[in-house]
């Protein structure tokens, strides 16, 4: 079968997040890796947050909710806010960096440096 790009895949990728509103079609259409579909045997909501320190990706945060929620979506402010916390673990680690690596560029777009 030919290789199409998934929600994580593209979230990590592109560094953006990508929020899911349900993912029941996407289950269906086989548009979701078969790891997530072993452990997520309903189909919730989810929002995707890429870990990237600078080009390279170090972790997902992942969030959940059942669709049937009260509240079955984010709000802008919502998702701006998760994104904020997001950059913030972001710029801890890129400052525990161990000494003598590189800067790179942190996903607000800022050069990061070594002084």
């Amino acid at each position: 079968s030919e290789y199409a790009p998934d929600p994580f895949h593209l979230a990590i990728r592109h560094n953006i997040p990508v929020l899911i509103n349900n993912s029941k079609q996407m289950r269906e259409g086989g548009k979701l890796p078969a790891g997530y579909l072993s452990v997520v045997t309903d189909d919730p909501s989810f929002l995707v947050l890429p870990i990237c320190l600078g080009v390279n990706p170090v972790g997902l945060m992942y969030l959940d909710w059942a669709p049937q929620a009260e509240k079955p979506t984010l709000t802008k402010d919502e998702q701006a806010k998760l994104v904020d916390v997001r950059d913030l673990l972001v710029r801890t680690l890129m400052l525990r960096r161990p000494a003598g690596t590189k800067g790179g560029e942190a996903p607000d777009g800022d050069v990061t440096s070594d002084a």
